[in-house]
């Protein structure tokens, strides 16, 4: 793993740096091919093959490790709690970079309560505190609170001293503190939580103790609005409810006092995984004993129309468009990230014959090459997250990087398989492609690369399907899963050996990839 230590730059230095590697950059542009090198799940890919001319001699990863550097500049800061100056031996930072402040755990949680657990094997931290639960991975943007998994802009990481940091403001307002900032003392200042609820004399029906019995999402047929309908037991009144927004992430919330949920209240309901709404995913949970909790995932900050039934036993929560919506071509570069599917280590994934007709990652690494390459002819840039031809980083790893990446959109590589032993071969044959069920653009994307194989791929159409594979529903982009043929059918296991039909899946993948970005040109 990299040496993460954040060295602190002046201000003047960094200019300085930031003028340096431009120039280095535009030299290197023309001297290489592509690059990309980062770190997910603390584990180090690099995720294109870089070439450089023997002329040069140039150290490309040292220029990136000064450029990764300069990017994470921190600075010290100060943190209150409750008016009282947080008390560490190490300084809180600001990561210039994400703007983003983090924290030693340890020291805040000593000062307020609360428990904090480290495993070393998983690289987790856990954090519980006034019946909340916590869990952070280190590098990773993935965290857990209260059983609900959600995205993080600034991941924790363990800085020198073997020390963890975690960011501020996403543990401590998903704990219920408000945190505020103030720019003079470079001060971040924590209010313990003290959640007022309606009492008996100020409303009659707040006595009444409540019982959510659904959530449900639905999403517009197009991108102009999300809706989100909350029914309960009993008359739903003004008091008896408080909605707020929170930040880093950003979330729309709303609190429902003296109430619980039924089960089916409770999870994640309509997660989407592209930036066609403004919502990305909505999940509930009893934040105390009394308080039923509704967290929207934001894309962007928004306050939404909130509207209540005759009977007040329905609340209905509508988000409209999101400002910008989702197009490929803003930014005037097209990027797609690849992901060949599992390794040369992944049990199973081989044919029947004990692999020796096919390794299923032989495929999808050589279908992964030649799809960049025809992409890369239209001006295409292309990420893969995979380093070398035989390696298998873990789910999260590609996902998060394929995050890291600003990408427009990402595409996991496979080939099928249905074998009831493993040994046996069998007639299921067929190509087919999957996208996250409530993701609008996942679907289109899907559409457009099913509708370039149809009738030219050359085996059956098993069709657009969808599923909750890890890669296309933790990805913040349109995201597809194909499977191109069954390796465990004789027919197409010497299809999916040859290399004319790989070249054919790549031809015909990238043009479907192309159709989609065209279908949003203005």
């Amino acid at each position: 793993m990299r040496n993460k230590t954040q060295p602190q730059y002046s201000k003047s230095i960094l200019i300085i740096l930031t003028f340096m590697l431009f120039f280095i950059g535009s030299f290197l542009i023309s001297q290489v091919t592509s690059f990309a090198d980062t770190e997910t799940d603390g584990t180090q890919n690099q995720i294109t093959q870089s070439e450089t001319s023997n002329d040069n001699n140039l150290d490309l990863e040292n220029i990136n490790e000064v450029i990764y550097k300069a990017q994470s500049t921190m600075i010290d800061v100060k943190v209150s709690v409750d008016g009282t100056m947080l008390k560490t031996d190490v300084s809180p930072k600001v990561v210039v970079e994400t703007n983003r402040t983090l924290i030693p755990v340890r020291a805040l949680f000593e000062q307020v309560g609360g428990t904090v657990l480290w495993n070393a094997n998983e690289q987790t931290v856990t954090i519980r505190y006034n019946n909340h639960n916590i869990i952070l991975v280190i590098d990773s943007k993935n965290a857990t609170v209260d059983n609900m998994v959600t995205v993080l802009d600034q991941p924790a990481t363990i800085l020198p001293g073997d020390r963890t940091f975690i960011p501020l403001r996403f543990v401590a307002e998903s704990l219920g503190f408000t945190v505020e900032w103030n720019g003079d003392t470079q001060t971040a200042m924590l209010t313990s939580p003290k959640i007022s609820k309606p009492q008996a004399e100020d409303d009659p029906q707040a006595s009444i103790y409540n019982s959510i019995n659904s959530v449900g999402v639905s999403y517009g047929t197009s991108v102009l609005n999300t809706t989100i309908t909350i029914n309960s037991d009993n008359p739903i009144s003004d008091t008896s409810y408080k909605a707020f927004t929170l930040s880093s992430p950003d979330r729309y919330v709303i609190d429902f006092y003296n109430s619980d949920a039924s089960s089916s209240a409770k999870g994640t309901f309509g997660k989407n995984t592209n930036g066609g709404y403004v919502i990305t995913a909505v999940r509930t949970a009893m934040f105390d004993d009394s308080t039923f909790r509704v967290v929207c995932d934001l894309n962007e900050v928004s306050t939404p129309a909130i509207s209540l039934s005759s009977d007040r036993k329905t609340m209905t929560i509508t988000f409209g468009e999101v400002s910008k919506p989702y197009n490929p071509w803003d930014d005037n570069k097209l990027v797609v990230v690849l992901d060949p599917g599992h390794g040369e280590s992944t049990a199973g994934k081989r044919s029947p014959d004990n692999g020796e007709s096919l390794r299923e990652y032989e495929f999808n690494r050589d279908v992964a090459y030649r799809t960049k390459a025809e992409l890369e002819k239209r001006g295409i840039t292309v990420y893969l997250t995979v380093s070398d031809d035989t390696s298998d980083p873990s789910l999260a790893a590609r996902y998060d990087y394929a995050n890291s990446t600003n990408a427009d959109i990402y595409v996991s590589i496979h080939a099928n398989a249905f074998s009831p032993d493993g040994v046996t071969w069998t007639d299921a044959r067929g190509w087919e492609i999957y996208y996250y069920p409530t993701s609008y653009y996942g679907k289109k994307l899907a559409t457009a690369i099913h509708d370039a194989n149809a009738g030219k791929i050359g085996i059956n159409d098993r069709g657009i399907k969808t599923a909750e594979y890890a890669v296309i529903s933790h990805t913040t982009m349109p995201a597809v899963l194909i499977e191109h043929g069954f390796f465990t059918n004789l027919e197409e296991v010497e299809l999916l050996a040859s290399s004319e039909f790989r070249q054919k899946c790549a031809e015909l993948n990238a043009q479907g990839i192309v159709n989609f970005f065209n279908s949003f040109k203005k």
